[in-house]
């Protein structure tokens, strides 16, 4: 499921590129070409992924540990890229922290010149691949249990996994790693943990791309804003908010828009986006962009009109009040359970139902690895998104990114109008800028 959500998300991406191209850039809400242009995420530091590595292997101690790409250049592996920068499928890392000289190996697959006609190039083994990736020794993958791995495990007593035995995935063929660690009287030791904590707590370098995939996302909001009014079909605003990230930098979507107005608005994960909008509808927009394989997640839901009714603004009243008391909760020590509890007890003291959970991580995946019971710790980045839901007439969602800090926490989307009265401002003002034509 997951895997055919990204090739979606590929797809829609494509898709508003094709648009931009063919000059579909002339609709009301579009920023001019000469004042955008799409930047190339910049490489992640060599010496801090080394860095990483070096910090995992201090965590594994004296075990030797193995762990293999299954992503591809689209889709890369979260786990692998966070600790190499290297979004080929199939290579593999080795940690060895005995070892003398070769402590840490990359190999890489074997090439094959009629694949790169299709897939692109890719250099061959030199030196300057090791200094290109910070590593000991940048060799190619040509045996399930690598020689490499083979002469670390020699040398301690260990394997680290660094995966979730139920994930799936397997760095080295069940049976052949039996075989070696049963060989030289091995046993293996579960780390997973420790790599997903460290992934939780984001460097400058993550927190750089997501402030930019937030950026983005902003931008997507406001050309929702600038296209929602009756007559319109939820796709045909989820198409250009696709395309106005794509227009803005954008390199991915981090999951398909959501476009859910009316009595869609209580379906929390709406996706068919086929309802033509009416001028009394509000409508909810969830959506990120993603940028150098970050993610980003806001929501927010806005009148079709420009104007909230008393009964709307009443249910947006209630959901604003919650994530503000969850908002200013956050500090370090406190976990996404707590904030969750906060947020619920609000709005069943409102006469409503808290339907879903409060949030989730963010980072590489939209919905990133961390434990919502455990307590936060600066570096974080979580989502705060209470919802109202009211089967057959609306809902109301509203989602921030927050950054935990030493002392307490950054609104990472302050630029993006939560409050309804600001809400319909920055509607009336993005409209009156665009000259959007906006049923009276």
């Amino acid at each position: 499921m997951a895997q055919r959500m990204k090739r979606l998300c590929r797809v829609l991406l494509l898709a508003s590129s094709l648009l931009i191209a063919t000059g579909a850039a002339a609709h009301p809400g579009h920023a001019n070409a000469s004042s955008v242009g799409p930047e190339v995420a910049p490489e992640l530091s060599a010496k801090e992924l080394r860095q990483r590595r070096e910090r995992l292997m201090k965590g594994i101690g004296s075990c030797a540990a193995a762990i293999t790409s299954h992503g591809s250049a689209e889709e890369p592996d979260q786990d692998f890229y966070w600790l190499t920068g290297v979004s080929e499928g199939g290579a593999m890392l080795l940690l060895a922290p005995r070892e003398r000289v070769f402590k840490q190996v990359l190999l890489l697959q074997p090439r094959d010149e009629e694949a790169e006609i299709v897939e692109g190039y890719r250099e061959p083994l030199q030196h300057s691949l090791t200094l290109k990736y910070q590593v000991d020794m940048v060799a190619r993958l040509r045996d399930p249990v690598p020689s490499r791995l083979s002469l670390a495990m020699r040398h301690t007593d260990c394997f680290a996994t660094l995966r979730k035995a139920a994930s799936g995935t397997h760095e080295v063929p069940a049976e052949e790693l039996g075989m070696l660690l049963q060989s030289v009287d091995a046993k293996t030791v579960q780390q997973w943990q420790l790599l997903e904590s460290m992934r939780t707590v984001k460097d400058e370098a993550e927190l750089l791309r997501m402030r930019k995939a937030i950026a983005i996302t902003v931008e997507g909001h406001r050309t929702a804003a600038l296209n929602l009014k009756p007559g319109a079909v939820e796709r045909q605003v989820a198409a250009r908010i696709d395309e106005s990230f794509a227009w803005h930098g954008a390199t991915g979507l981090a999951f398909p828009s959501i476009v859910a107005s009316g009595e869609n608005g209580a379906i929390l994960h709406w996706a068919k986006n086929d309802r033509v909008m009416r001028n009394d509808d509000i409508v909810i927009v969830d959506i990120g962009a993603s940028y150098g394989h970050y993610a980003s997640d806001l929501t927010r839901t806005y009148p079709v009109s420009g104007k909230f009714t008393d009964e709307q603004r009443k249910v947006y009243d209630v959901v604003l009040a919650a994530q503000e008391k969850a908002i200013a909760a956050v500090r370090p020590g406190v976990s996404l359970d707590d904030l969750y509890v906060i947020a619920r007890d609000h709005i069943i003291a409102s006469g409503h139902e808290l339907k879903h959970y409060l949030g989730h991580f963010v980072g590489l995946d939209v919905h990133d690895v961390g434990d919502w019971s455990a307590p936060l710790q600066a570096g974080m980045v979580i989502t705060i998104e209470p919802g109202i839901y009211l089967r057959g007439k609306l809902g109301v969602r509203i989602e921030d990114e927050v950054l935990v800090t030493a002392k307490g926490y950054e609104l990472l989307s302050a630029a993006l109008p939560r409050r309804p009265a600001e809400v319909e401002a920055w509607m009336a003002r993005a409209r009156a800028e665009a000259g959007a034509v906006v049923a009276p």
